[in-house]
């Protein structure tokens, strides 16, 4: 295994503008590269294009937080997301990876919005989406796995 500091891979700036190191790990002679790519859509836009920039990866997992759209999801439980929504856009299709034998893990679209859905009446319609959960990166990485036909995983 092998890990990659700030000065070999560069790093990734957070929320808060502070560095984060990218780290490579390589083991069985597949490298796997974790990136933080921020909060938001624009932030997820932007990994894409260094995506398109380096070395483009054959498969991203996304792997990050959500807010409970319905009222049988409880704090903790898992949606394994098999499309991601947008407000005016066509739906990014991806396949749902399969976890048999879990309790508490959904399948289902995610909806992607460009800042926080607290308010319960905003929850209430974006539910009318059709959407299990909302989050804030996963379409615009969503829309750029189908388009470069790279494999991604969206577990929120």
């Amino acid at each position: 295994m092998r890990l990659a500091n700030d000065e070999q891979r560069g790093g990734a700036l957070d929320s808060s503008w502070r560095w984060h190191p990218l780290v490579v790990v390589q083991s069985c002679r597949l490298p796997v590269e974790l990136r933080m790519c921020g909060i938001g859509p624009c932030r997820a836009s932007a990994i894409c294009a260094e995506f398109e920039r380096g070395a483009r990866p054959r498969g991203v997992a996304l792997l990050g937080w959500a807010g409970g759209l319905l009222d049988h999801l409880a704090v903790g439980d898992i949606v394994i997301a098999d499309r991601a929504l947008s407000a005016g856009r066509s739906d990014a299709n991806c396949p749902a990876l399969a976890l048999p034998g879990l309790a508490r893990v959904h399948r289902g679209p995610v909806l992607t919005a460009g800042h926080v859905i607290a308010a319960p009446e905003a929850k209430r319609s974006a539910a009318e989406s059709g959407a299990l959960a909302v989050e804030m990166e996963a379409y615009p990485l969503a829309a750029w796995a189908a388009h470069t036909r790279c494999h991604l995983c969206m577990v929120v």
